[in-house]
């Protein structure tokens, strides 16, 4: 989020635990603005807004103009059946021609049940194509920087990052 801000973008971020917002910003040094609206907290600094609650009950006509969403952690962290829901709310939320970064983790889910879940390239494809068009920046090995995973006995770990831009 903050290296999409340092280029000029004007970053929203949906957050379910208060706790982790408070630890973003207390990280950079930081006291966000907070306020409350649409039934979410709303801390802010700069560029950056986190919106504090339930993803799904975010109401586009309560945020302001969004230029770009970045996914660092949320649609690994839901199962299957959630995924379609969540990629129909990016959708519902970003304005045409808007762009999402994410990062998508692949591995072998007979070695662990998630969360974090494994979302292969075809997966993220699927869940996106309708919507957004969807390329792949950057793959690499993740395993190294996963000592949490491989301890959960995960031998392979594929880290993909993906440019979703929203169709008109």
């Amino acid at each position: 989020m903050v290296w999409l801000a340092e280029r000029g973008y004007t970053v929203v971020g949906a957050e379910l635990s208060e706790l982790a917002v408070d630890e973003f910003f207390a990280e950079r040094g930081v006291q966000p603005d907070v306020r409350e609206t649409a039934g979410f907290i709303v801390k802010s600094h700069d560029a950056i807004t986190l919106w504090c609650g339930d993803f799904f009950a975010l109401d586009r006509r309560a945020l302001p103009p969004i230029d770009a969403l970045y996914d660092r952690a949320a649609l690994v962290a839901l199962p299957n059946d959630m995924q379609p829901r969540y990629a129909a709310k990016i959708a519902e939320l970003l304005p045409t021609e808007r762009q999402v970064l994410l990062i998508g983790l692949d591995y072998n889910e007979r070695e662990m049940s998630g969360p974090p879940f494994a979302i292969p390239q075809p997966r993220v494809h699927a869940l996106f194509e309708p919507d957004f068009e969807v390329d792949v920046i950057d793959v690499r090995d993740g395993l190294a920087k996963a000592d949490h995973l491989v301890k959960r006995g995960v031998t392979r770990l594929e880290e993909t990052t993906y440019i979703l831009k929203r169709r008109a």
